[in-house]
């Protein structure tokens, strides 16, 4: 294992939101740190991490990508709604290509996305577009799919 034509590759990419504010017309500041339940906030952490493995023409890879729980809305309190919060999420997927030597730039692909098909939390919005089950600019909705293509390279 690990000798000759193959490697491993780890890589983590964080991100750790403190503040995303905006300040108003009236000079009212509204920080939307922690908001991930509506359009227009950030999660306080988002993750991706990847392993991958490369032997000759065969390369594996896994990735992790994390959203942290947050708040719904963050400019309300208490008073204003019963249940402030909304889950995290995680999502993985799994690709593998191979790298054909019998036809020089032929590559196969498949990828796994969302591949324990994880719901995304439930945190109900409208917009102009109609209602919504959840904040779509962070979360998967479309569930477990499959992907599979190759690449040709005339070179």
């Amino acid at each position: 294992l690990l000798g000759g034509d193959e490697s491993v590759a780890v890589r983590l990419f964080a991100n750790r939101v403190l503040e995303s504010s905006v300040t108003g017309a009236t000079d009212e500041k509204i920080d939307r740190a922690y908001q991930t339940g509506i359009v227009g906030g950030a999660p306080s952490w988002q993750a991706n991490m990847s392993i991958s493995y490369r032997r000759g023409p065969l390369q594996l890879a896994l990735q992790q990508r994390l959203i942290s729980g947050g708040k719904f809305n963050a400019t309300l309190g208490p008073e204003d709604i019963d249940n402030n919060r909304v889950a995290g999420a995680p999502y993985t997927s799994l690709r593998g290509s191979w790298q054909s030597s019998q036809l020089p730039g032929l590559s196969i692909h498949a990828q796994v996305s969302n591949l324990f098909d994880q719901d995304p939390p439930r945190a109900p919005d409208w917009s102009f577009i109609g209602s919504t089950a959840t904040n779509e600019s962070l979360f998967d909705v479309l569930g477990r799919r499959y992907t599979v293509g190759f690449t040709y390279d005339l070179d």
